[in-house]
């Protein structure tokens, strides 16, 4: 059995290498839907009605599988692209939601096409995939962390995975920040005061981090 490639809205014809129109309504009307490869919950999960909280607590409840993927910006306009084609395909697989993380040295909250906030606005507006952007407060003030959330929220993006991040230079040593955001926590709670519909996730260490980690106790003879 040999079957014809799509491509753009016409069948290839192996036989003469031309192409040929496709009937799509008689092709609809005929066509079998695909059987699911594997059990839905009863939320529907593709539905941007639910909150990704919702979906992601349907799934657990109804022991159904499921999976995310996560994206790191691309560094040129056309790696933007070639990544956003990827997105299409990728989205085949039904992931319940996609990642994108937040390169500080990348200005992530840019408007050019290879900026993190870009990318997540990109995958959830034009490609339509559920998407959480990943955001880091080391190194930014409550105010500039406040723009960020205020510019993702007109962009429609309501899932911010929440992190400390990296110094902002490496070759320095991460230091408790003046009224700052210093912790995870800090910036779970500034997003919960400040949009408490948005679905928040922090991103934990499995263990207590080294930078919070305190000298052990001086024994006395």
């Amino acid at each position: 059995m040999s079957a014809n490639p799509v491509t753009n809205g016409t069948v290839e014809d192996n036989a003469t290498g031309g192409y040929a129109a496709m009937d799509w309504n008689n092709d609809l009307e005929n066509s079998t839907p695909p059987t699911p490869r594997r059990s839905y919950s009863p939320l529907m999960f593709n539905s941007f009605e639910s909150t990704l909280r919702e979906k992601i607590k349907a799934r657990i409840a109804n022991k159904d599988k499921f999976f995310s993927l996560e994206y790191f910006p691309p560094r040129t306009k056309s790696g933007a692209i070639n990544l956003l084609a990827r997105l299409e395909r990728m989205g085949m697989g039904q992931p319940l939601f996609i990642d994108v993380t937040w390169h500080p040295a990348g200005n992530p909250s840019g408007d050019t096409e290879t900026s993190s906030m870009m990318i997540a606005h990109s995958a959830l507006n034009y490609v339509g995939l559920e998407t959480m952007l990943h955001m880091t407060c080391a190194g930014s003030t409550p105010s500039q962390i406040k723009e960020y959330l205020e510019k993702a929220k007109r962009l429609g993006i309501r899932n911010i995975l929440a992190l400390r991040g990296d110094a902002p230079n490496e070759e320095n040593k991460w230091q408790v920040q003046e009224n700052g955001l210093n912790y995870a926590t800090d910036l779970v709670k500034l997003i919960r005061e400040e949009y408490g519909t948005t679905t928040t996730s922090p991103s934990p260490w499995p263990v207590t981090p080294p930078d919070t980690r305190r000298p052990p106790p001086t024994r006395t003879t």
